[in-house]
């Protein structure tokens, strides 16, 4: 990734979501830590304003939480991570302020897409092709069966949502569907991504040997490019999607950490 200047760019709010127990494309190593936090999940209408947006569902806090220490250890070489690490500096001293999404507060620097919620049942189907496709891969009745039973279990706490988006950076918009499930164990949104093709189906020919991967973390932009960020217990993580050419259909992959912010 190049170095980055400054400029200005329009703020908005943003829902997303992220299939927290498939893997990450792009090849962004998942340690064990992130693992086990990972496995603890399971694998419409008109567009939202920005007071929609920030009703996705949050479990009451009940205890009181210590203040959030950002520090920036990966990326100081570049403006968009010390630009993302003074934005959040300024605008939130709780976990808890930006567990929904991380950029609820106005900035002139960070914007997000809008989005228009999905019918579940909608969300659902896109679900099945994933685990159809998914690089984990299902086998035989018993898998789709376990699947499945995950799957239910939180099913009820999922929002889905589309959007048009330059998710791979190639200078066209994307329509793109998102999953927003909240993290029982880490106690903030996660986030799934998904193209779809012009029949709104998962865009399998975007990936390697059609094995699709979650884009996982909030979609945002910076100067003009998509950009996600992951949340983890203890830290924060951004990655930039890419354009990758297969043939002649123009695909996605993933680089590994642009930013990594501790908390």
């Amino acid at each position: 990734m190049k170095r980055l200047i400054t400029q200005k760019s329009h703020g908005l709010l943003a829902a997303l979501l992220l299939l927290p127990h498939l893997v990450v494309a792009g090849g962004g190593n998942t340690n064990p830590a992130q693992k086990e936090a990972l496995e603890q999940e399971p694998a419409s209408g008109q567009e939202t304003s920005p007071e929609q947006t920030n009703s996705l569902k949050l479990p009451e806090e009940t205890t009181s939480e210590p203040p959030v220490n950002f520090v920036l250890k990966k990326g100081k070489q570049y403006s968009l991570c010390n630009d993302l690490l003074a934005y959040l500096k300024q605008n939130y001293a709780l976990r808890s302020e930006f567990a929904q999404t991380a950029f609820s507060a106005k900035s002139e620097l960070f914007s997000t897409p809008s989005y228009t919620p999905l019918e579940p049942k909608k969300g659902l189907r896109i679900d099945m092709q994933l685990a159809a496709y998914g690089r984990k891969g299902l086998y035989g009745a018993h898998g789709w069966l376990k699947s499945l039973e995950r799957y239910e279990q939180r099913f009820k706490d999922m929002q889905f949502f589309t959007t048009k988006i330059d998710l791979n950076n190639d200078g066209k918009a994307d329509k793109v569907q998102m999953r927003a499930l909240y993290s029982l164990k880490g106690k903030y949104q996660v986030f799934s991504n998904f193209p779809l093709n012009r029949w709104d189906n998962i865009a399998v020919d975007w990936f390697d040997q059609q094995r699709v991967s979650t884009i996982g973390g909030e979609l945002f932009l910076y100067q003009g490019r998509t950009f996600t960020l992951k949340q983890w217990p203890w830290s924060l993580a951004v990655n930039e999607p890419i354009k990758r050419k297969r043939g002649d259909v123009i695909g996605i992959s993933v680089t590994p950490e642009v930013c990594e912010i501790l908390l």
